[in-house]
């Protein structure tokens, strides 16, 4: 099985775009803080990039917002590739398969939760 829960923040505004086909698609970075702190008291985090279609694209590039918390339930995706020196190198990115912004809300644009019409990231499509 293939699957990946993330629950962080946003680190930068969502980047939307097109595609050939006509969907959205759009693109976020997410730090997730790691369970244990380093010996220095610090901060430690994990960076994903994100990667959602459709309702979700849409629902990301409307309500998402630097700061944001947000919960991103998934897939992992490799990808190979032939660096500069031409060493092969192998990246992960996240498919996100449902997303929704947990938590308090930092100002005055909130994604929609109440209206039936809504769209719901929990719901059947």
């Amino acid at each position: 099985m293939n699957a990946i829960t993330l629950v962080g923040r946003l680190v930068a505004d969502p980047e939307s775009k097109t595609s050939s086909t006509g969907k959205t698609v759009t693109t976020i970075r997410i730090a997730v803080r790691k369970k244990f702190k380093p010996q220095d008291d610090s901060q430690d985090s994990d960076f994903f990039t994100v990667e959602a279609w459709g309702k979700d694209a849409e629902y990301l590039a409307t309500y998402g917002q630097k700061g944001r918390d947000i919960a991103v339930f998934g897939r992992m995706e490799s990808r190979s590739y032939n660096d500069k020196d031409g060493g092969k190198r192998t990246m992960w990115d996240v498919k996100a398969e449902r997303v929704s912004f947990i938590g308090g809300v930092r100002d005055s644009q909130t994604a929609p939760t109440t209206n039936a019409d809504a769209y719901d990231p929990f719901g059947d499509e």
